[in-house]
């Protein structure tokens, strides 16, 4: 496969740019999550909608309590862990060869200069979307596997925002019982996000209430996408589904079925929540920084 091309700040007019999810996004960003969209299969409105929740399609941005830094907010251990993984494929195989893995699995560059030189590619815009996209991948994989059944937008981001062991225990413990506390089943995810797992009363929110605003938040950072032109298409929404036929065709019609109906009860607590307490709901940002401010 071709390197990814790098990445080179647009020289086109302002005007050459859309609205998208709130955010006015140029159309060479767009283009380049397109990209990464067509060399990985992994659908391009997620990407958008990703990019838009995790840093308001701000490149350089940096989350202001953790590592993370750059489109897709990712913080230090898991973009040197993708790049060591799937780097090789994009024309990054310097950089992935510097990777190693420490006692405890963790990534590890012995040489600090190289460190920094890997983490400073989260500033690329196009090696942060592939390798994004190579991550989402990665947790629709292990997500299909644990659960067989189709993974959602919502489902995948989940992955990226809890990493996919994080996401396996909150979607088995969503299908079990949706309005128990999310900061009961992951008390470390929470202390670190508390912005998510708990309203501005202090009261902690249930697993149905976050998966049902992330469900409807990235819904909303994909919106205007329908209007852009990219390559002839009028969208990136006919890019290749999260799963295969094979999957598919494994699909289980009862956990089908109590799908469905959580996704019902979590919709049904999102509109309680927008209609009784729409100042709790606006307080809900992004899990790793502040960007997600709806400004342009």
């Amino acid at each position: 496969m071709a390197p990814v091309t790098p990445f080179r700040p647009a020289t086109t007019p302002a005007t050459d740019s859309y609205r998208v999810g709130g955010h006015q996004v140029s159309y060479e960003l767009l283009s380049t999550l397109k990209q990464a969209s067509s060399r990985t299969g992994v659908d391009f409105a997620y990407l958008v909608a990703q990019a838009g929740q995790e840093s308001g399609f701000k490149a350089d941005a940096q989350a202001k309590t953790s590592s993370a830094r750059g489109l897709f907010q990712f913080i230090d251990s898991t973009w040197l862990e993708t790049v060591r993984d799937h780097g090789a494929k994009h024309g990054l195989a310097d950089y992935a060869q510097k990777i190693g893995t420490a006692s405890d699995g963790r990534p590890r560059v012995t040489d600090p200069d190289a460190r920094s030189e890997i983490l400073a590619l989260r500033d690329d815009p196009r090696i942060a979307s592939v390798m994004a996209a190579e991550y989402a991948r990665s947790n629709q994989q292990v997500l299909a596997r644990e659960f067989g059944v189709d993974v959602k937008k919502v489902d995948l981001y989940l992955g990226h925002f809890l990493g996919p062991n994080g996401a396996t225990r909150f979607l088995g413990a969503l299908k079990e019982n949706p309005t128990q506390p999310a900061a009961n089943l992951l008390p470390e995810a929470a202390a670190a996000n508390k912005g998510v797992f708990y309203g501005a009363d202090g009261n902690p929110r249930t697993l149905g209430e976050i998966y049902a605003f992330f469900n409807a938040k990235l819904d909303s950072k994909s919106q205007g996408l329908d209007t852009v032109p990219l390559d002839g298409q009028s969208s990136g929404l006919a890019a290749a589904p999260y799963g295969n036929s094979a999957v598919q065709a494994q699909m289980d019609e009862q956990r089908r079925f109590v799908d469905q109906n959580m996704k019902m009860m979590a919709m049904e607590m999102l509109h309680k929540i927008m209609l009784g307490n729409k100042s709790r709901l606006m307080g809900l940002g992004s899990p790793r920084s502040s960007f997600d401010s709806g400004e342009s």
